[in-house]
């Protein structure tokens, strides 16, 4: 089974040079089990007009999969918050998501969120968030005080998972940064047996693979 929801859809970007052009693209589940339902969440949007006619409405899915003789559910979550704006927009955006794997936890499903959050899983100091110029994008800490009761952050602290588009990627080369970005929160009804973030040397994309094993308790 599979889910898709669109998180920017724009007839033209003109900025920067040269311009992005038509975007039309999303955010995808995959699973070797059936969906049974998917919806797609609109998160809060930071931005006026006109700017955020041409930027990424931030979204999540929230796809169901039926535990065969029980009643619960497996929900997992695929989300993407924010990155450009000042950090009252992720603010808003995460304590959606609170609310929402909250409501899913007391009904007593298995609730997985997978994520690009955005901001450093690994909490940084000062310093070392310095250590991107600051004209550039910087990850900033996860505000772990958001995370709910009955919930646990769970990524590989061992390996970047996303690197900076300041420039080509030649690995350890000046100018190249990396952050911990993706991970996952799990319900504490899941056990996590591992996670792991895939050494691919961003070979398709910006971001690693985080790979995470789990069981339903």
């Amino acid at each position: 089974s599979s889910s898709s929801a669109l998180n920017f859809k724009a007839f033209y970007v003109p900025y920067p040079l040269p311009p992005i052009g038509r975007v039309n693209s999303g955010i995808e589940t995959y699973s070797a089990y059936r969906i049974n339902s998917s919806l797609r969440y609109q998160l809060p949007i930071p931005f006026k007009w006109p700017s955020r006619t041409v930027n990424l409405k931030r979204c999540l899915t929230l796809n169901r999969i039926n535990i065969k003789n029980t009643k619960k559910q497996l929900v997992i979550i695929n989300l993407h918050l924010e990155a450009f704006d000042k950090g009252e927009g992720k603010k808003k955006q995460t304590e959606a998501v609170k609310k929402l794997i909250e409501d899913e936890y007391k009904k007593g499903n298995y609730v997985l969120v997978g994520a690009d959050f955005n901001q450093s899983l690994k909490t940084l100091t000062q310093d070392e968030i310095n250590v991107v110029p600051k004209e550039l994008w910087r990850a900033e800490n996860l505000d772990k005080s958001l995370l709910p009761a009955g919930f646990k952050l769970v990524y590989d602290e061992s390996r970047n998972s996303a690197r900076l588009n300041n420039k080509p990627y030649v690995k350890d080369s000046e100018g190249t940064y990396g952050f911990i970005i993706d991970g996952y929160i799990a319900s504490d009804n899941i056990e996590v047996l591992g996670v792991e973030t895939l050494n691919q040397e961003y070979r398709y994309s910006d971001h690693n693979p985080v790979k995470l094993r789990y069981k339903l308790k």
